[in-house]
């Protein structure tokens, strides 16, 4: 069962005309606090496998994979692959 992740969210954060691509993001690094990411509803989270240790975040239409408590980024996923859009 995928556990519930805290909400992270920068409010001071500017919003954007257009989110962030899968391109903006590079595995091995943090997560800026620049982005407004965001918990997957369940019936995403639900597509994804269960990772202990890691958490999932969306940011615009990309999901991260993140690990540990700096929110490395361990995979990068369109979410348009698991919605059907795109």
């Amino acid at each position: 069962v995928n556990r519930l992740l805290s909400l992270k969210i920068n409010p001071s954060a500017e919003a954007t005309s257009q989110p962030p691509s899968t391109s903006s993001f590079k595995k091995g690094q943090k997560l800026s606090a620049s982005y407004a990411a965001e918990t997957l509803p369940a019936e995403l989270l639900a597509k994804l496998p269960n990772r202990p240790g890691l958490t999932y975040l969306r940011v615009g239409d990309t999901i991260l994979m993140l690990a540990g408590p700096d929110d490395v980024i361990v995979d990068i996923i369109d979410a348009s692959t698991l919605t059907g859009g795109g």
